[in-house]
């Protein structure tokens, strides 16, 4: 009731196959939302060290047919759209970075706002290292660096966001669409 009674009635769960299999969305068949699986996941490699995940960041938008259906439902969408992936933190970040690049808001507050993810994220990392003494120290970090990295490839690559979306076969107004929600809804 109270996502709904914020106007959010569209999610995106951006989780893998497999990922949904093991713990199926909550947003599923549920009434009063419209429920979309766009599985996010580039080559479905994750990084072997620290220093790759900026590129593995970049390699997520490398899958261009999800990003315009994740990118054409948010501008279809009446006004807010949930999105969400496991820890919220990588395939998520990736996408609220573009859409936060998109409504202009600057590059420090994209960064503070991927940092906070660890904050929230942290019991989970931490139950997963106690779990394996193997797992990397810088696994499930949101270092600013990395997604300043991201953000610096992404414009070297594609210039700005709405030439990427452009790029991916969204229409001017769908852009507009997108931008407009993110700062008036």
């Amino acid at each position: 009731p109270r996502l709904i009674g914020m106007g959010i009635t569209t999610v995106v769960d951006l989780r893998s196959t497999r990922e949904t299999e093991q713990a199926p969305s909550f947003f599923e068949n549920r009434e009063g939302f419209a429920y979309r699986h766009c599985p996010l996941h580039g080559n479905g490699k994750r990084p072997a060290d620290e220093k790759d995940i900026p590129a593995s960041y970049l390699n997520l938008l490398a899958d261009s047919s999800v990003l315009f259906d994740i990118m054409k439902i948010f501008a279809d969408a009446e006004c807010g759209v949930l999105f969400h992936c496991t820890a919220g933190k990588d395939r998520t970040g990736v996408i609220a970075a573009l859409l936060l690049s998109l409504a202009g808001v600057p590059l420090p507050d994209i960064l503070a706002d991927y940092q906070i993810s660890y904050t929230y994220i942290r019991p989970m990392v931490e139950r997963l290292r106690a779990a394996d003494p193997s797992f990397p120290r810088w696994a499930g970090q949101s270092k600013p660096e990395y997604m300043a990295a991201f953000l610096s490839a992404f414009c070297e690559k594609y210039q700005s966001v709405a030439q990427y979306l452009t790029g991916l076969g969204l229409s001017r107004r769908d852009i507009v669409k997108i931008k407009s929600k993110l700062i008036s809804c």
